[in-house]
């Protein structure tokens, strides 16, 4: 007849001895601590720097538009170009676009997951520059508009309804004629080691978008002039296109691979 308070008893000593029990090789205990040990310095590195990242990006944001705000004559294309160079120079990256891989898992209609690859060209840091202008109007109102706007990389030129649908609540509140430097950066990271996250519990780290934007005052001037852009020219499109919320201020339709200049339809 089994006795089951003996092997009660008996498992109790046993597990007692276990846990007083000091014996042990150390090659056992370190090919087991060892490799926990560097996964987890590794996850705080990897996680240090995006962060790092992230701040550095957000610097040289505030460096450009620190640099915009002092300028008082006229901008043009050199200058940008310029700028994204210094851009490049600052968060340790290149101007020249390159080839990536994206993965993307599907799941058909049998509830199978499959892994898909495709190659595209892209740039590992882009550059939006957007003058916005409080404008009044003919009839008294005011509203926000895009003087003018230059990207390099893979952002493209801000058209007045991509302004007024995702930037109009972070803008700081301007006077009538005030213009204010909107400044975009989108850097493309990738970890150098990718981190593995737990399904509905802890998230991963893979490659990532690091976006910082910043807005900044004139300081020597109440305005940051575009090289050929007629101020004049300007609000005239401005108040006989305010009927129309749809459209650029240049008067074409709303896509925003669209130069926003109002006086002319390609760059001299």
């Amino acid at each position: 007849m089994l006795n089951v308070t003996a092997i009660s008893t008996s498992l109790r000593h046993g597990l007692r001895r276990f846990a007083k029990d000091s014996e042990g090789y150390t090659t056992v205990e370190v090919a087991i601590i060892l490799p926990t040990l560097f996964t987890l310095f590794a996850a705080c590195w990897i996680y240090f720097d995006v962060f790092r990242q992230q701040a550095v990006g957000q610097k040289a944001n505030f460096a450009i538009g620190d640099m915009l705000s002092r300028e008082t004559d006229e901008l043009n294309d050199a200058y940008i170009d310029n700028t994204y160079k210094m851009l490049a120079l600052l968060t340790h990256t290149g101007t020249e676009p390159v080839s990536r891989t994206i993965s993307t898992t599907v799941t058909d209609i049998d509830g199978i997951e499959s892994v898909q690859t495709e190659t595209i060209s892209a740039y590992d840091i882009s550059m939006r520059i957007t003058v916005v202008k409080n404008v009044l109007y003919a009839d008294g109102s005011n509203a926000l508009a895009v003087k003018w706007s230059e990207a390099r990389g893979g952002m493209v030129p801000m058209s007045n309804s991509n302004l007024s649908s995702n930037y109009a609540a972070r803008i700081p509140e301007m006077q009538s004629g005030d213009e204010v430097i909107l400044v975009e950066t989108s850097e493309y990271w990738t970890p150098a080691l990718r981190i593995v996250g737990l399904r509905n519990s802890a998230p991963g780290l893979g490659d990532m978008e690091l976006t910082t934007y910043s807005f900044t005052r004139p300081r020597y001037t109440n305005q940051v002039s575009w090289e050929g852009l007629d101020e004049g020219l300007y609000i005239d499109a401005l108040v006989d296109s305010s009927t129309s919320a749809e459209g650029n201020i240049d008067g074409t339709d709303n896509n925003e691979a669209t130069s926003s200049y109002p006086d002319r339809d390609h760059r001299g």
